[in-house]
Formats: C-alpha cells, structure tokens, sequence
C-alpha cells in the first residue's frame, strides 16, 4: 500500500505546483486594474518574453488590449507551443476611432503624438499602458476600443549641427532594415557593395544587422535615384527636435500642422490630418504628462526613388497620469516632404526598443 502511496502523493504535489503556476498567470491574476481586459505590460508580467507582435496577433479586434477570451487563446497556444497565428496582409485600414504605439508618439509606441505607436514599458503602477504601436487595423474598429498610441518625446536639448559631407563622393546614412542584405541596398543606391563594406569596415557581407546605420558613398550620378531630401540634414534634425517638443505641449493643435494632409500613420494605414488629430487629443488626455528626450543624433537619409526624405529619431520617453506611468526608450522613423519650404510628416511609425 505504501509503494502505490507515496507516486500518488508526489503526483499531487507536482499538479499543485502547476496549478499555482497557472493560477499566477490566470486572467483575473494579470488583469491588474481589474477592467476586464490585459495590456500588453500586464501580460510581459506574466510572461516576460511576450514581444509587441506576439500580443498584436492575439488582440483579434484591434482595440489595444485582450478581452478574457483573446487571453485565454493565448494561453492555450503558450501552453501548447502552437506558434502564433499570422495576419491577413491585406487586413483593411481601420476606421478612425481605433489607433496603433511603436513607438513614442503621444499615440503608437511610446510616440509623441497619438498615434498608433509602440507603448511604453510601465514603470510605477502595477497596471500598464496599452501597447501603443502595436496594433494591427481593422475593417471595422469598435468605438469604444481604446487606441493604441504613441509615445512622444520632448527633446529639451541636442540641436544636431547640419551633416558635414566629405570632399569627394557624398554620402548618407542608411538604416539596415528586416530582410536587407548588401547586395540589396548596394542595388537600391546604385552603388558598389565593395564601396559599403570599405567605407564601414566591413568584413563579412553576410553580417549586417537590422538597425545597423551605414554610411552610404554616393558617387557622381548615383545619389540621382535616392530620393530628394528636400532640406538639409540639420534642418531635418531640428524639425524632429521641434516635433518632440511639440508632443509635450499642452494641446496638440501645433503638433498636427507638422503632418501632410493625407498620413501613412502607424498600422492604420493612409489616414487624413483629422483623424490624427483625434489620434493626439486622445493621447493627449490618458497622458497628461509627458517628456521625451533625443538619446542620439536623428539618422537622415534619402528615401530611395521618392521626393521623401525618412528620419529615424532614438528617444526616451517617460509618460504619467493619475494611476501610471511609463518609461522607456523608443525608435521613431519619419519621411517627410517638403511643401512651400516646409517639412511635412507623411509616414509615422515607432518601436519601444528597450524598459527599464
């Protein structure tokens, strides 16, 4: 009888175990602020290795946030070690009540303005702030999800100095992205992948990293096909400062005139000025705090084949209200036209790239 006994008893003990490690990641456990759903900075508490776009393939209706069965979905997959499920690539554009974080606009991750960015890592209060870029659009959003907003920095120094170009070949920083390689980018500027790993000292072609910045070398004729910059770096450098600075302002009227009519902003896709402004007035009242600050010099490059000219912009941000607060690092990635002399926003995503 004691033989058969003590692999019963070690049995239960052992379910007991799990069932209190599943019980500390029950919905009613990450639920923090109990208002029956999970942000995306309840569920890292949870599950620590939860990335932004694992929680987006789950948040099925667009709204920032996993209701009791989008949550339990995910669990179950977690559990299983069923890989996410993939989003439909032509998933329509939402209608304007929704919004996506990246990055730290006061809308998409930690944004500036209010836009569907990346959202920043909590920092005090035990519930979070929504995922701010992260959302994917949807066809039909519901109007009462809250939006997915950004981030925004307020830069209170750095004035980067206009680029200073080599005698001989110019040049341009390029920002490597997913799925680039040298040979790639070496056809998108029409010049000599010799020339890049010279000019960057680099070894093995194989080895280039998303986020890596290259410098360019443009010979004669071949910057023709990168795109028109429009303004010069430093020029572009000071509109990012002013557009961070603006995102800590009181009202968001002076933010939106930075952008062009018509926005490809964040996962929503092509949006009208409007719509943005509703995006930052809504950022603008669930964080009435906000600062952000530039941790390095914007990266300014041609878009290649275009009039624009795209800036990626490293910024910490921190944001309050009268529950929580958040703080992090993000990465805000612009293009812009030139109209009448003037820089005006037309593409706007960002990415939280690092929380304390």
């Amino acid at each position: 009888m004691s033989k058969i006994m003590f692999p019963v008893m070690l049995l239960l003990l052992v379910m007991a175990a799990g069932c209190g490690e599943d019980d500390r990641k029950s919905f009613g456990r990450v639920d923090l602020n109990k208002d029956g759903k999970v942000i995306f900075e309840e569920g890292v508490i949870a599950y620590p290795d939860l990335t932004v776009e694992e929680f987006r393939l789950y948040d099925k209706d667009g709204g920032g946030a996993l209701s009791g069965e989008e949550y339990e979905v995910f669990v179950i997959a977690r559990k299983s070690g069923t890989p996410p499920p993939a989003k439909s690539v032509a998933e329509p554009a939402p209608a304007p009540p929704a919004q996506a974080v990246q990055a730290p606009s006061p809308g998409a991750t930690p944004g500036p303005d209010g836009a569907t960015q990346p959202e920043p890592a909590q920092t005090a209060a035990p519930a979070q702030p929504d995922a701010p870029p992260i959302l994917a659009p949807q066809a039909t959003p519901p109007q009462s999800a809250a939006p997915v907003q950004s981030v925004e920095v307020i830069s209170t120094s750095i004035t980067p100095e206009p680029e200073k170009k080599p005698a001989g070949p110019s040049e341009i920083a390029y920002t490597v992205q997913r799925g680039d390689t040298l040979n790639k980018i070496a056809r998108k500027f029409k010049v000599d992948v010799k020339d890049i790993m010279t000019r960057n000292k680099i070894d093995n072609p194989d080895k280039v990293a998303a986020g890596q910045v290259l410098d360019i070398p443009l010979h004669e004729g071949a910057a023709a096909d990168g795109g028109a910059a429009g303004l010069a770096a430093g020029d572009m450098a000071a509109f990012v400062e002013a557009f961070f600075v603006k995102s800590g302002a009181a009202s968001p009227d002076e933010l939106v005139a930075l952008y062009a009519e018509e926005v490809d902003f964040y996962k929503k896709g092509v949006v009208k000025k409007d719509f943005v402004l509703e995006d930052k007035v809504r950022y603008f009242e669930r964080w009435p705090h906000r600062a952000y600050t530039l941790v390095g010099k914007p990266t300014v490059a041609a878009v290649p084949g275009t009039n624009r000219t795209r800036i990626d912009a490293p910024v910490r941000y921190q944001v309050k209200n009268s529950d929580k607060s958040a703080t992090g690092e993000a990465l805000f990635v612009f293009e812009v036209v030139t109209e009448n002399g003037s820089p005006r926003i037309v593409f706007e995503d960002s990415t939280v790239t690092s929380k304390p």
